[in-house]
């Protein structure tokens, strides 16, 4: 009985420790198993979606080379004013027609044409001409396809694409991919028409040299023009696209009056080189799911809760550092230069006035809450500006402007006064002709901006550069460095409570004045 218990325990114990291998082990090797697989699908799409757009950009730039190189042909003998003078020629017999044509023929040289033009054709209403070489009358094409289609859109010009069934057909070109150009620039008189044909065998071949591993089709409606899988001859008749079920990518050209859209099928296989590809990764992420847990979640469940407790206790550590070294020390030197004044102008009512003022300013600046309104800290740099108005007279003036939306957002206290004080004493006090501070607030999208200018003796660049990178970085270390510790102390608490996401700007002339702007994210001085 003792050994049927005991092994009872035993079997719940192992489903124990199975239940936990399944939570623990097994379910994350089978999650991240399935990420790694949809990750390599979604990777090797992606991979394939851009192969099928890089195929179909360069069958787009290849087309629309050829046709605009044909266009550009067509457009010179267009613009060709003798051409259009010998088509209107009355010819008075075929020999004449002939010696006028060999003579045309020799002075426009128009039988060197690009070699991507197949055949160049040119009619005309005029019964003088004889048909044959690339000059023929209307008469003999008012049958064609092409022909009839130019009559039907009133076009001046076009692309057209037919299979060629006429009497006149050559036996192997019976496909057609023609550009026609009615020619009537200069004279108005005879109807005359440009024909040129482009190399139909040329730019199927050239598709199929692309070597591309995915079938790419260019149709102009649901007749294919040329596919690098398409092996019937060039007499044989045009075919109809019917995969539509198979397409992967298709991109629509619009060109002289023809819509083209170029097609690249879709891989039907999964290929196994792309699985190969990401192997390693897959057995990178199962090593981890093997090894991370076991050797890493004790130690983070030991070390957790102690490196949160280090963490605030350092936090709170470089907080009262901070606090502690703002000394108001700019506050109560101003409130003591105007008890002194009062003194010596015998006004000792005066000096009693600003001595009590200077203990109950020491009391309102003890540490309770580091964040006040701007409008409280406004109130502060009014203060403080009066104090020093009272103390340099004419030589200083100031104008504070603060947007009414401004006014309930909270900043560390003392900090902008803190750059107030540092332009008055190292701006206003250093310049003997009188100086402005202006302190400006407002909202600028979704950051609240706060400017300090002074028209004071400003600084040279390069001691500009060194301020802003003190302005920039900020540390408990640097504030330990001599100099405008009291400014780099507030940037430092600005940067603490906006998650080092403040922006501090600094620009200046020397002996012109000085400009500071912050930009703070408005969530990091959130108004309640």
């Amino acid at each position: 009985m003792c050994n049927k218990i005991m092994g009872f325990l035993d079997f719940r114990k192992k489903g124990k420790v199975q239940f936990l291998f399944v939570l623990c082990m097994l379910v994350p090797l089978i999650v991240t198993d399935s990420i790694t697989f949809y990750t390599i699908y979604q990777s090797t799409q992606a991979k394939t979606r851009h192969k099928m757009e890089s195929y179909a950009s360069a069958v787009e730039y290849s087309m629309t080379n050829r046709v605009e190189n044909t266009v550009g042909w067509a457009r010179k003998i267009y613009l060709n004013k003798n051409i259009e003078g010998f088509l209107e020629q009355d010819f008075h017999s075929p020999l004449g027609y002939v010696i006028s044509r060999q003579k045309f023929m020799k002075d426009t040289l128009l039988e060197n044409m690009a070699d991507d033009i197949a055949r160049m054709n040119i009619y005309a209403d005029n019964d003088g001409i004889v048909n044959g070489g690339m000059f023929g009358r209307i008469e003999t094409i008012k049958d064609s396809k092409w022909y009839k289609h130019l009559q039907e859109t009133g076009n001046n010009e076009m692309l057209f694409l037919y299979y060629d069934d006429s009497q006149y057909a050559e036996s192997e070109k019976k496909r057609k991919f023609v550009f026609i150009k009615k020619l009537n620039y200069f004279l108005r008189g005879k109807e005359k028409i440009l024909k040129l044909e482009l190399d139909y065998r040329d730019m199927t071949e050239s598709l199929k040299k692309l070597n591309y591993d995915l079938p790419v089709y260019v149709c102009s409606g649901d007749t294919i023009l040329i596919s690098n899988k398409i092996k019937s001859s060039m007499g044989g008749q045009l075919e109809q696209f019917t995969d539509w079920d198979k397409i992967g990518y298709q991109k629509t050209l619009h060109l002289y009056g023809l819509d083209i859209r170029i097609f690249v099928l879709k891989e039907c296989r999964f290929r196994i080189e792309d699985l190969i590809q990401y192997l390693p990764i897959s057995i990178v992420l199962i090593l981890v799911n093997l090894i991370f847990p076991i050797v890493l979640v004790s130690a983070l469940n030991r070390n957790k809760l102690k490196e949160r407790e280090m963490k605030l206790a350092r936090t709170r550590a470089e907080l009262l550092a901070l606090q502690s070294q703002i000394n108001p020390h700019f506050l109560f030197n101003a409130l003591e230069s105007i008890r002194m004044h009062s003194i010596l102008k015998n006004e000792y009512e005066t000096a009693s006035m600003v001595e009590k003022l200077a203990v109950m300013e020491r009391k309102n600046v003890e540490w309770g809450d580091d964040s006040v309104e701007i409008e409280q800290e406004i109130d502060f740099v009014k203060a403080y500006l009066g104090l020093q108005k009272y103390r340099f007279g004419e030589r200083l003036s100031f104008e504070l402007d603060v947007d009414a939306s401004c006014i309930h957002y909270k900043v560390p206290k003392l900090s902008i006064v803190t750059f107030v004080e540092n332009a008055c004493v190292h701006g206003i006090e250093s310049k003997t002709v009188p100086g402005w501070i202006f302190v400006r607030v407002y909202e600028e999208k979704e950051k609240l901006c706060i400017e300090i200018e002074d028209t004071g003796c400003g600084m040279d660049e390069i001691y500009m550069e060194k301020l802003r990178y003190k302005m920039e970085h900020a540390s408990i270390e640097s504030l330990k460095e001599k100099g405008r510790v009291g400014m780099i102390n507030a940037c430092l608490r600005l940067k603490m409570i906006s998650n080092n996401e403040v922006e501090f700007e600094l620009d200046g002339e020397k002996g012109m004045g000085t400009m500071i702007l912050i930009r703070i994210p408005r969530n990091y001085v959130s108004k309640n």
